[in-house]
């Protein structure tokens, strides 16, 4: 597989318009593709027509491989996941998962990683202001072992005039950029290559309305949702559901295609799932419309890799457009 479709190369989906470029490959066998608009598509490899092969050394512009020079003080304040270089053992590298906290206010946190529906506590302690800690050591295959982390933290003021509030959510953390270290930007705070992204606070507004404004970071999202409640799932008539027609979730989806619009579909009903998890909901439902299924059939095979059930939802109330999710 890696040899036909070497990362980096730009690939066709068969039976559909555009064109995407290989950024990883996950376990299942699925490879990786970033479609226009950002969002990657996971395909079989006999579901690819290979167009180009990257070069030996080059990026897809042809010009050579750079190592992006990064420092702390480049990011917003906030608290961070960084993945580490620390060395090589044998011909894997060696990575240290650390969290940094470059904000200017102490953290109480809890970190769990999880396996399927099994949590390991990884960290329990204070993270002060301007510090960082390493949570776990090995290769990357050992970090890959987890597939998500929850964390609940607690901001200590040490004065204002607001009392801030907790905050918890989990954190995904196997993207297509951890497959290749060698060219993860250089961290000039850890000295390291590191990959590192932004845990919190989040950049949705109903988050942020509860966190101090000094801790907030700054920049906005590229793709504008909708103003959200507090919830993504609603409650309506008894029912706890989420519609996931685009034209629901954005308002706007010029420059995005067919595969990037169902991308952000499901990582939409990802959330939804981790909500739902959060509040300790025992179901949910989903509405995806009827149309020519895929949506359908792709929110259901999240279902199944998350380790639910499903069952078509109240025929009645629904029609064929919508899948009950059944979190026990």
């Amino acid at each position: 597989m890696t040899a036909r479709f070497p990362i980096g190369s730009v690939v066709r989906p068969l039976n559909e318009t555009g064109e995407g470029v290989v950024s990883a490959y996950r376990r299942d066998g699925c490879i990786l593709v970033s479609m226009h608009g950002g969002f990657e598509i996971p395909y079989m490899p006999n579901q690819l027509v290979l167009i180009s092969a990257p070069k030996e050394g080059v990026v897809e512009s042809g010009t050579p491989k750079e190592v992006r020079t990064v420092a702390a003080a480049d990011r917003p304040e906030a608290l961070y996941f960084a993945f580490v270089t620390e060395g090589m053992n044998g011909a894997e590298a060696r990575i240290v998962l650390q969290l940094m906290n470059t904000g200017p206010t102490d953290l109480l946190m809890q970190v769990y990683g999880l396996q399927g529906k099994t949590a390991k506590s990884l960290f329990a302690q204070k993270l002060e202001a301007r510090k960082s800690q390493p949570l776990i050591r090995g290769n990357l295959g050992e970090m890959l072992q987890y597939d998500r982390f929850y964390v609940q933290l607690f901001p200590v003021m040490r004065d204002g005039s607001t009392i801030p509030g907790p905050w918890e959510g989990y954190v995904k953390h196997q993207i297509p950029a951890l497959a290749d270290p060698s060219v993860w930007p250089q961290e000039l705070s850890f000295s390291a290559r590191a990959l590192v992204f932004q845990v919190f606070p989040e950049a949705h507004a109903r988050v942020a309305a509860s966190v101090p404004k000094n801790i907030l970071p700054h920049g906005k999202a590229t793709q504008s949702l909708r103003a959200e409640s507090d919830l993504l799932i609603s409650e309506r008539d008894n029912y706890h559901e989420v519609d996931l027609h685009i034209e629901e979730l954005l308002d706007d989806t010029r420059g995005m295609d067919n595969a990037a619009i169902i991308r952000f579909q499901l990582q939409y009903f990802q959330r939804c799932i981790d909500e739902a998890r959060r509040r300790r909901l025992w179901k949910f439902t989903a509405i995806h419309g009827i149309g020519k299924g895929v949506l359908k059939s792709e929110v259901r095979r999240v279902i199944a890799e998350e380790g639910l059930t499903f069952q078509d939802a109240s025929y009645a109330r629904y029609g064929y457009g919508a899948t009950e999710v059944l979190m026990r």
